[in-house]
Formats: structure tokens, sequence, C-alpha cells
């Protein structure tokens, strides 16, 4: 039997405004709960990432988290358009491959500017792995940097491996 209390949130989207609910302190096996959306006007950003050289990122994506539950996501050229967002703090997360994964916290509401950013390149480190014979070492682990940062890749049939480090 599970004794924790949960936090339980709703939200919904519609005609231009998003509804949001949140009970907190239920139990599991409690009545049937009854949640009632409170309206707040949605509003989108806009979401411009470039590289270090001022061109946008191919293969983008943008993944945003708020504090009240909801989360949007959006992929694109380096230039995308967050929505529905309600006003609140988001927790943004921004990849792409051959680049450093940028998080940033930011209060964003109605009146939020157009949002912009710069990934850096990730490192990259290739090479061969051999045995003591010379031969190349089919499926062996490679790790680069430490503890829970560490990046990892097997070898190839060939020996062969890179690393994508976000250093």
């Amino acid at each position: 039997l599970i004794e924790d209390e949960f936090v339980v949130r709703a939200r919904a989207t519609r005609y231009g405004e998003v509804g949001i609910a949140e009970l907190a302190g239920l139990r599991p096996g409690a009545t049937a709960l009854r949640l009632v959306l409170v309206p707040q006007a949605a509003f989108d950003v806009g979401v411009s990432v470039r590289d270090e050289h001022g061109e946008p990122i191919d293969g983008l994506r943008i993944w945003a988290s708020s504090d009240k539950g909801g989360s949007v996501h959006a992929s694109g050229d380096g230039n995308v358009r967050l929505t529905p967002l309600v006003p609140g703090e988001w927790r943004i997360s921004l990849s792409a491959s051959g680049f450093v994964t940028l998080d940033e916290s930011l209060e964003l509401g109605p009146s939020s500017p157009d949002l912009s950013f710069v990934l850096s390149a990730s490192a990259r480190i290739h090479g061969t792995v051999l045995d003591a014979a010379g031969n190349p070492a089919a499926d062996a682990e490679v790790r680069a940097g430490e503890g829970w940062t560490s990046e990892s890749a097997r070898t190839d049939e060939t020996g062969r491996f890179e690393l994508e480090l976000q250093a």
C-alpha cells in the first residue's frame, strides 16, 4: 500500500487559453477528484539559436517545461516558436548534434521578448582500439570524462570509435 502524498495537475488548451488546475496532498484511494481548470491567456515566444559564428543551427531540438506542469517542444533550423505557454518559470533545454546542450531557467510572460541563445560546438575524440596482438578490438567500451559527466561509445568491427564530449 502506497502511503505517499501526490500532486495532481491538469492542463488543457482551447481557443487560445490554457486552463490549469492543481491539487496537492492527495493519497491513493481518496474519493474521485474534481479538477476545475482556471483559464490563463496563452502566449508564444520566439527562440533563435545560433552557433558561435552566428549561423542558425540545423536539427535543433528544444524542450521547455513549466513550474505549473506544462511542457512544449519544438525542432527546426535555429528559429522556432514555443506555444502555448503560460506565465511562470520555464526550464528550457536546447540541443543539436555536434553542440553542447544548454539548459536555462527563465521567468516568461506575455510581454517577454523573443529569446536568443548561442550553442558551443562539442569536442570530438576518435581513434582505434587494438588488442595486444595489434588486431582491432570490436565492441570495446571507450569512456572519456569523470563520474556522471562521462561520455561513452563502443568500437565498431574495425576497432574505431568516436566520442562527442559535452565539455
